[in-house]
């Protein structure tokens, strides 16, 4: 996807979440590439196609889930990061 796909999709985001998107990357100082990785977590996006999307091996996802719900100081309830980045979210509501 080009530059301005991302920004498009962010604002699609921003907009069905309520500004949540934009909300956690001023109050978390998140990165370009966070913000992808959130938007498409909140999409339900196949794992095999975020793998394609951001350029990521399936370790590299795995690692920066992780690393993006620590940034945001969310500790993991467990392996099912979908559930953990829809919990984060819906507390920004």
């Amino acid at each position: 996807m080009e530059e301005t796909d991302w920004r498009q999709l962010q604002l699609a985001m921003d907009k069905k979440w309520n500004n949540a998107i934009v909300r956690m990357q001023d109050e978390y100082q998140l990165l370009d590439m966070d913000v992808r990785l959130l938007c498409l977590k909140l999409m339900d996006i196949p794992k095999v196609h975020m793998l394609y999307l951001l350029g990521f091996s399936r370790n590299t996802l795995y690692t920066k889930e992780k690393e993006l719900l620590e940034k945001m100081c969310f500790v993991c309830t467990s392996k099912n990061f979908k559930n953990d980045f829809r919990k984060l979210v819906e507390n920004l509501k």
